[in-house]
């Protein structure tokens, strides 16, 4: 039967527990599977006694019995010990101050609760500076340093930015908890060259008309991806799919059902929601591309999804509802600098609501202007639309010898009409 940890398993590059050692900086790490609960620290110290004290298990049994007021071969030592050893029991106070006189500080490292044990908040600047010579941040992503006398009680460390502030400093700038969740996700500023040379931009306004946009990298790929770095977990998960839940839900309840497992309620509702979360992580890393669903609600919400694309006939696209599609296109007018800024073959204004979404297209910087001023983009029929379309690849593809002999009192199929409805327009102007 398959217990309850084996199905604790996270997707994930980096989990490691272990000690670091104040006076030397050496780090003694061991990788782990499930909830960060077995092996224990002290389990795998009493394990591996070599790696952390001279004389090994010898050595550590002495100073134990003695810090208990017996002798190495009592019973109530042994029986202690075995206890400690086999993982009945996690920590031990005895044990903890043998660890902490010679030098060793407990660490883990995993997905968002990765952790170190100083003395004080001294000592943690100084964990923190040996942890990030031996670990890149991508590992770490958010630290939690335990440096206030009590377990209760920690500085949190959500980006590479503070942790570097806190090595100097002791302390790090206080921030929302948006903010909290962008630092951890928050590369270099983006420079106007790096605008200026993409080919495709992604973002999203909030309902409060913040503008986060990026070019399309390897760390900003999708839309959702993005949208974690302005929304929290905690904020998020309300409104992720259902099916996420449903679906782990009827996996396991399968199990139960054919005797495989035993799971409580409470254990099913905790891998649920480890697998909401795990989602959500996925979709921070750009692992996962996107969710039609989270996305829709979100845009229900007041939020505006955007894209620009630059790519040869390329349609970008400003979704929502419309009053903030309009607010957004003002914004992003400003920020570009006009039609001319976006350097796109159309936009797609489009309207969404609950049941359907409707969307018009703006082609030309006219339509651009008349939208801004009035919210409504301007109608065309639908010769007028693939005339539209057209208009440049006869305008570039074809020899001025071959334009000149057009005859537009009597233009030859579709390609020549809309090239005469070019030259008209063109003189009217």
């Amino acid at each position: 039967m398959k217990s309850f940890s084996q199905f604790l398993l996270e997707e994930t590059s980096y989990r490691r527990k272990g000690y670091i050692n104040i006076k030397t900086g050496k780090m003694v790490l061991f990788p782990f599977t499930g909830r960060s609960i077995r092996p224990y620290h002290t389990e795998y110290v009493l394990k591996n006694a070599n790696k952390f004290i001279r004389g090994g298990e010898d050595a550590l049994l002495r100073k134990f019995a003695h810090a208990n007021g017996f002798e190495p071969e009592d019973e109530e030592t042994q029986s202690m010990w075995v206890d400690i050893k086999t993982g009945k029991v996690d920590r031990d106070p005895n044990l903890d101050s043998i660890m902490e006189a010679e030098g060793w500080r407990r660490v883990v490292f995993d997905e968002g609760i990765s952790s170190v044990e100083p003395v004080d908040r001294r000592e943690g600047q100084k964990l923190v500076k040996m942890i990030l010579d031996k670990i890149p941040w991508k590992n770490i992503e958010s630290l939690n340093v335990f440096d206030q006398g009590h377990l209760n009680d920690m500085t949190t460390i959500s980006s590479e930015e503070d942790a570097y502030s806190y090595i100097k400093r002791g302390s790090v700038p206080k921030r929302s908890k948006i903010g909290t969740t962008m630092a951890m996700f928050r590369e270099d500023t983006l420079t106007e060259q790096q605008f200026n040379n993409a080919n495709l931009i992604k973002g999203w306004m909030s309902p409060k008309g913040k503008l986060v946009l990026h070019p399309e990298s390897n760390k900003h790929k999708f839309h959702l991806q993005i949208l974690t770095q302005m929304v929290p977990y905690e904020e998020m998960r309300p409104h992720m799919s259902e099916f996420i839940g449903s679906e782990h839900l009827k996996f396991l309840q399968g199990l139960k059902k054919d005797g495989t497992s035993n799971f409580t309620k409470e254990q099913i509702k905790e891998l649920i929601e480890r697998e909401y979360k795990a989602v959500y992580k996925r979709w921070a890393t750009a692992r996962d591309d996107s969710d039609r669903i989270v996305e829709g609600r979100y845009v229900d919400m007041g939020w505006v999804k955007i894209v620009i694309d630059r790519n040869p006939y390329g349609m970008s696209a400003i979704e929502g509802s419309d009053r903030q599609i309009l607010k957004c296109a003002k914004k992003l007018d400003k920020m570009f600098g006009g039609w001319e800024g976006f350097a796109t073959k159309s936009m797609m204004v489009s309207t969404k609501t609950s049941v359907s979404r409707i969307g018009s297209a703006i082609r030309d910087s006219a339509g651009w202007d008349h939208y801004l001023k009035t919210g409504q983009v301007r109608r065309q029929t639908e010769i007028g639309s693939k005339m539209s379309q057209f208009r440049e690849f006869v305008e570039e593809e074809w020899s001025d010898k071959y334009k000149r002999s057009i005859d537009c009192d009597n233009p030859k199929g579709f390609s020549q009409r809309a090239h005469c409805q070019g030259r008209k327009k063109n003189m009217k102007g």
